[in-house]
């Protein structure tokens, strides 16, 4: 009799880790088959804002090419366009841009007037993982800043 009790405690933490590993292994495959996030990039794009204080309306026009190179993009504003050149579409790097931030400063007279400031940005809802900051100057100085972050 004690044999045989022996010999089913044995069996029972036998079949307790056969069962945990089969639950280890269908927990680990339930992640395999999990829905994942993907990129809806911008490819051609248009924005437009009525601005805010003087800053009058404002529209950005986009466009790439398959390579994810921009080889268009026009802002027009402070009753001005200004198209990026060449040189300066170069300096964004091809990348698959799902978001758009745009903001405004007053500026100084001095200093090219009034400023718009679109943020490129790749992320995802965990993070943004790239942002390109272009800096339009009513005066029509623009720069770019790759891998742009700001420290307060």
């Amino acid at each position: 009799m004690n044999q045989a009790l022996h010999a089913t405690n044995k069996w029972k933490k036998q079949m307790k880790k056969i069962i945990l590993s089969i639950f280890t292994i269908y927990a680990f495959t339930l992640t395999a088959f999990a829905s994942k996030e993907g990129v809806v990039q911008l490819s051609d794009f248009s924005i437009q804002s009525k601005g805010i204080g003087d800053s009058g309306p404002i529209i950005i026009f986009g466009k790439k090419n398959t390579n994810n190179h921009f080889i268009n993009f026009k802002i027009s504003a402070f009753g001005n366009e200004y198209n990026l050149s060449g040189e300066n579409l170069k300096k964004i790097p091809p990348k698959n841009y799902n978001g758009i931030l745009l903001t405004y400063e007053r500026g100084y007279k001095r200093l090219g007037g009034r400023v718009i400031y679109i943020l490129l940005q790749f992320g995802f809802l965990s993070g943004v993982k790239e942002k390109v900051l272009l800096t339009v100057r009513e005066n029509g100085n623009i720069t770019i800043q790759k891998n742009y972050r700001k420290y307060h």
